[in-house]
This record gives structure tokens, sequence and C-alpha cells, in this order.
């Protein structure tokens, strides 16, 4: 970083300086006190693989991604459509967690469950996982 800039550069923020991100101007790191949080910031991306590899790392680091020793956090924004639709498998998710099972919600809206001995199961709609939910349950009793 400059001596005449409080801003972070782009090489700080693991950008190249060629990239076409487009982020706002007007971050103002001199502002924020000691111990405050960051406000959240919007970035757009012109090249959805530079979001995958973003969303991918920042899932690997879960809890451990910092920026100048303060915890940051990065989150996809969906469309309210896709939201809902995500929505409706919360509660099935919940209880596959609860029973050993590893349950991956693909987007926009698609289910993989990993079973215990390894094998996978794809179900297309919520109403199609709680009916094998159900199914998991009358097993396990």
């Amino acid at each position: 970083m400059s001596s005449k800039s409080t801003k972070p550069s782009k090489k700080e923020l693991g950008v190249k300086a060629d990239s076409k991100e487009e982020a706002s101007n007007d971050l103002n790191m001199a502002s924020l006190l000691p111990g405050e949080r960051l406000r959240a910031v919007i970035i757009r991306l012109h090249h959805f693989q530079q979001e995958d590899r973003i969303v991918r790392e920042a899932t690997a680091k879960r809890g451990k991604l910092q920026y100048r020793g303060s915890p940051i956090a990065i989150y996809e924004d969906y469309a309210p459509e896709v939201v809902e639709q995500r929505t409706k498998y919360r509660e099935v998710l919940a209880e596959l967690y609860n029973l050993g099972l590893k349950p991956v919600l693909l987007f926009p809206a698609k289910l993989i469950i990993t079973t215990k001995d390894g094998g996978k199961r794809r179900l297309a709609s919520a109403e199609e996982a709680k009916s094998y939910l159900t199914n998991v349950r009358a097993n396990v009793v």
C-alpha cells in the first residue's frame, strides 16, 4: 500500500492490475476505528470463473478468512426466485445432517445426498427430498 493512500491496493486485495472487476471506489479504510467492523462491499465480476474461484476458496477457508486481522465473509447473491427455491430445502437439509448424511444443494436448487456407504442420490425437488427423508427415517427406526 502506498504511504499516500489509506485504501487497500489491488495487490493487497488479490486482484490483478489488468483485471476487469468493478468495485466501489469510495471504500475509505481511514474512517474505520480499530476493532470496528468493515462495511459490506458488493463486487461485480465480469467472468463467472473468477466468482467460482473466490467462493470455492472462501468455502475452503470457512471461518478463517481475514483481512488485516479482521474476519471477513463472502456470500453469493442469488435472485429472489432462487432463494425461494433453496429455502424449501432448509428443514430437509438440517434433518439429513442430523442423520449423518452429507447433503449438498447445487445451483439453483438440486439436492445431492452422499449416503453413509458412499453412494450418491440426486433429488430434483423439495417434495422428492421430503419423501426420501421419510423413507430414510423409516429405515433408521
